[in-house]
């Protein structure tokens, strides 16, 4: 049985991917098909990453930190997107760091 702060967790996630989803759709009908992959890999990480347990995080957070404050710097000599410098391109993706 899923516990009920995982279950408002889930139902709150596909209550807010749900009303993203529509308002794309309804303002750049051309940008759905994308954004619901995105949606998709998003949701299969989010499961995979939510199966790890906890004692594996815990060991590995110092990596997690200071991969964090390399992003951060590296943001100081990217390229300007749009004006703004807070992008980091790695491969071809481009990553905010501020979201990790």
């Amino acid at each position: 049985m899923i516990p009920f702060s995982d279950l408002f967790l889930w139902l709150s996630l596909g209550g807010l991917m749900s009303t993203s989803l529509f308002l794309i759709g309804s303002t750049a009908p051309a940008l759905l098909p994308a954004q619901a992959l995105y949606f998709g890999i998003g949701i299969v990480l989010c499961i995979a990453f939510s199966r790890v347990p906890l004692f594996i995080w815990k060991k590995f957070n110092w990596i997690f930190y200071l991969l964090s404050i390399l992003f951060l710097g590296l943001v100081l000599f990217s390229p300007q997107v749009r004006g703004a410098t807070r992008w980091v391109d790695i491969g071809g993706i481009q990553l905010q760091p501020s979201e990790l």
